[in-house]
């Protein structure tokens, strides 16, 4: 099993990344606050979403953070990961939560 860190500059670059992981991601991690998207880069972070094969968790560090997902109701996050000003317990949590995801081998579809 392999892990990809993809750090992206702008909103514009995670939507590109995300376009990317379609051909090869299992599981995605997210974190990205939708209340600080830009109005010009919610059409391609949607369009993104939407077209995104894998499930995906959301991180965030601030319990006023907006989950991605409200962008596409249709294609929730599979959890949202929240503890206020620890991302690094976040992250660890939410890499359990998607190791567990990857280690089932009885999915269920949704």
């Amino acid at each position: 099993m392999d892990f990809e860190w993809h750090p992206c500059a702008d909103f514009a670059e995670v939507a590109n990344c995300l376009a990317s992981c379609n051909a090869t991601a299992d599981l995605v991690m997210l974190d990205v606050d939708a209340a600080e998207l830009p109005d010009t880069c919610t059409v391609p972070m949607r369009e993104a979403l939407t077209a995104l094969r894998a499930p995906y968790i959301e991180v965030h560090d601030r319990t006023g953070a907006s989950d991605v997902s409200t962008l596409v109701p249709g294609h929730p996050s599979m959890v949202s990961v929240v503890i206020p000003g620890d991302p690094a317990a976040g992250y660890a949590m939410a890499l359990s939560i998607g190791l567990r995801y990857l280690a089932d081998t009885t999915r269920l579809a949704a």
